[in-house]
């Protein structure tokens, strides 16, 4: 790297096919359960896969003080223009591990996102047991603490910014409410799972 750092990067696949370049999610890496799974998936399509380590997220910690966050994509440019001028071609896709993302890729509705997973709340609620409902939903604002609202935030505008026909203010937004989400579907899905343990081993 410019800055006498390093990048971690795992390949697979021909070296001389086109490459496919996979984006890791928040504190992912070659051990997260898609990882090896996609690039897998590209190498039997004849794709050279490319997995990027963000900094310090690799098994051997960075040599600078120096972390990643949604507005940093100096490092990827760099990672791009390698793998072009090793290969002799551009990077022909790149996989971000996001729903959210997806949504804004896509140029899918927010409100169906909303109605499915607001939908299994609705569900969960009345299955779970009543007294963890109330945690379950408090549980919903670690979402919205003064870290995670600039950087989920930021992440939205700034790919709904660099997409073609994605408007930051309608795409930009609503990350928030699918983080927002997942919490209580978690601690409510957890609710019912030991409740059916707890039964389960009444009967035994």
């Amino acid at each position: 790297m410019p800055d006498g750092d390093f990048l971690d990067l795992a390949h697979a696949g021909p070296r001389e096919g086109p490459s496919v370049l996979i984006l890791h999610g928040l504190e992912g890496n070659l051990r997260s359960h898609y990882a090896l799974g996609l690039l897998r998936a590209l190498e039997r399509a004849g794709y050279h896969g490319v997995f990027l380590h963000f900094r310090n997220c690799g098994d051997e910690p960075n040599r600078l003080p120096r972390g990643y966050h949604s507005g940093e994509t100096g490092d990827l440019q760099q990672v791009l223009e390698h793998l072009r001028d090793r290969s002799g071609q551009p990077v022909r896709a790149a996989v971000g591990i996001s729903l959210g993302t997806f949504r804004i890729v896509t140029g899918t509705p927010l409100y169906l996102y909303i109605l499915v997973g607001y939908a299994m709340v609705a569900v969960q609620t009345i299955l779970a047991p009543k007294v963890i409902v109330p945690l379950a939903y408090d549980s919903g604002g670690v979402t919205t603490s003064t870290v995670t609202v600039p950087l989920v935030t930021a992440l939205g505008l700034g790919i709904a910014s660099n997409v073609p026909d994605r408007s930051p203010i309608l795409d930009g937004f609503g990350l928030i409410a699918f983080a927002s989400l997942f919490p209580i579907i978690s601690v409510l899905g957890y609710a019912q799972f030991a409740q059916w343990m707890a039964h389960r081993k009444g009967r035994e």
